[in-house]
């Protein structure tokens, strides 16, 4: 990923960047443990 950002719709903790194949995506995401996270939304850009 290349931007760790906030949503500014919900203000949870979100990335923006490219994946392998080369789409641009933002994820809306909560940290659970060093380890986990829990997806609320992703969608392409």
């Amino acid at each position: 990923m290349d931007r760790t950002t906030v949503s500014r719709s919900s203000g949870r903790l979100a990335l923006f960047g490219e994946i392998p194949d080369g789409d641009l995506i933002f994820v809306v995401y909560t940290e659970i443990d060093a380890t986990t996270v829990y997806v609320h939304t992703a969608y392409w850009v």
